[in-house]
């Protein structure tokens, strides 16, 4: 084999310097002009709040979840844990909270005792006892309306939390049996009824036919002398209606002078489009409180303060 002569190898020159008086690290300049009395890098040790150098604290397992993590929530003294399908308040021995949720990353915020958690699939609510979906604001509709044909006064709009809605009767001279309500095909769940603050009762009271969406009283209701005195609250399911809120993935909080609204995005079916809340009322969404921004091959990734 052919042999390669290199000729005139320079000599490594080795260089030495030392240290003293290492007055620790320095996380506030250029590693490159750090002076000579400090270290640009010390994996012991961190920066407080306030650039001062201290000791790095190590960790240990607290508990082994059987599910990807995917979020941690606080709630005042208190630690939520996503892992999985699951969430779990965390202990020596974590207590399942709920099961059968989206496996994604979730998010949370707190408002007025309640920690809300949004999963990507889900939107849930914890009080410090219990973790469910989110019990939304019944809004009522229309105010005013008269039992005969069912005209009156648009007043709130419906809450894509949840298919409740109330219509509010003003019974004119002469009284009124049959209430005309502002939906058809109403939902199978029980109709309530409020006349002049007394509860009355499907079967009992009223009877409801849900495909024209009328409710008729056994008896009379009487003059209510020009005010609403028939508050009747039913169900009327719109699909799709509350995956738009459910499948949200971020959130910001917003308002004049202060934080009065929530605003939620990051629905992979909406991703040009956000959702505003009711007024200091994140249970209620209502289905008029969107905005499409951009185009919808833009998705909204976040929201920013200024």
């Amino acid at each position: 084999m052919k042999q390669i002569t290199v000729k005139n190898v320079p000599t490594i020159k080795m260089y030495e310097k030392k240290y003293t008086s290492l007055k620790g690290v320095d996380f506030s300049t250029d590693p490159a002009k750090v002076d000579d009395y400090h270290s640009p890098w010390a994996p012991n040790l961190m920066p407080d709040s306030g650039g001062y150098p201290e000791k790095r604290p190590g960790y240990r397992t607290l508990h082994t979840y059987s599910g990807q993590i995917n979020g941690i929530h606080l709630f005042r003294e208190q630690i939520l844990v996503h892992a999985g399908e699951k969430i779990y308040l965390h202990g020596e021995t974590p207590g399942e909270l709920i099961a059968d949720i989206n496996n994604g990353h979730s998010t949370s915020f707190y408002y007025g005792g309640k920690l809300y958690i949004l999963t990507g699939a889900e939107y849930l609510a914890y009080d410090g006892v219990s973790l469910s979906p989110v019990i939304g604001f019944v809004p009522t509709t229309q105010i005013n309306m008269t039992p005969s044909s069912g005209a009156g006064t648009i007043f709130e709009d419906i809450n894509c939390l949840t298919p409740k809605r109330t219509n509010s009767f003003k019974v004119p001279s002469g009284g009124a049996t049959v209430f005309t309500l502002d939906a058809k095909g109403l939902d199978a769940d029980p109709v309530t009824a409020l006349v002049s603050g007394t509860t009355k009762a499907e079967g009992t009271d009223f009877t409801v036919d849900r495909t024209n969406g009328t409710v008729t009283f056994n008896s009379s209701i009487p003059d209510s002398g020009g005010v609403d005195s028939v508050q009747i609250t039913f169900s009327k399911t719109i699909s799709g209606l509350s995956e738009r809120i459910n499948k949200c993935t971020i959130f910001a909080w917003y308002g004049a002078g202060n934080d009065s609204r929530v605003f939620f995005s990051g629905n992979p079916d909406y991703p040009n489009m956000d959702f505003k809340s009711g007024l200091y009322d994140p249970s209620y969404f209502p289905n008029d409180g969107w905005t499409r921004i951009g185009s919808d091959v833009s998705a909204i990734m976040g929201y920013i303060k200024r």
